[in-house]
């Protein structure tokens, strides 16, 4: 799972999110670290450049590498994410099958960081192609136009991504 630094807007938008009160968010684990001091350490500094590393480095050995499923578990339900597909994380260390679901994540919509026309079209062909072929789920996704929740439902659902960026 991707971390990501938060600030007062991250906060705003979870009280939007919860605005009606029906819904609030709960965080079992939560990693706070100091940015500055991460970078002065072996891991962030001179290793990952993740801030989250160097608090990671000193309770790696003493926890789950499932460390993180409670709060992931916890923002998929928030976001409606159903039961089963929460699962999807720990399949893979497991004999269950998970159905392949690729979301190609299409900048087109914009003037920046997209793709040519053509060589978007002709990826799209040959990716729907090659899902049908085996027998896999294939999306293409335009996240701009999608509610973060609605983004959180497609993310827990996806087994492979295609991101293009400049």
């Amino acid at each position: 799972m991707l971390l990501a630094i938060e600030g007062e807007e991250d906060w705003n938008d979870r009280v939007f999110m919860t605005r009606n009160g029906n819904r609030a968010w709960v965080f079992e684990r939560v990693l706070l670290a100091d940015r500055s001091a991460s970078f002065r350490g072996d891991s962030c500094g001179g290793k990952t450049q993740r801030i989250a590393s160097e608090a990671y480095e000193h309770v790696k050995n003493q926890t789950s590498k499932h460390w993180w499923e409670p709060m992931r578990r916890s923002v998929l339900r928030f976001a409606g994410v159903e039961e089963p597909i929460l699962d999807a994380g720990v399949l893979y260390n497991t004999d269950k099958q998970q159905p392949i679901v690729i979301n190609y994540i299409s900048r087109q919509g914009g003037d920046r960081r997209k793709l040519i026309d053509k060589d978007h079209e002709g990826l799209v062909e040959a990716v729907a192609k090659m899902a049908t072929e085996r027998g896999w789920e294939f999306n293409v996704v335009n996240a701009g136009g999608m509610t973060q929740e609605e983004q959180l439902r497609m993310a827990a659902r996806t087994t492979a991504s295609l991101i293009f960026a400049d």
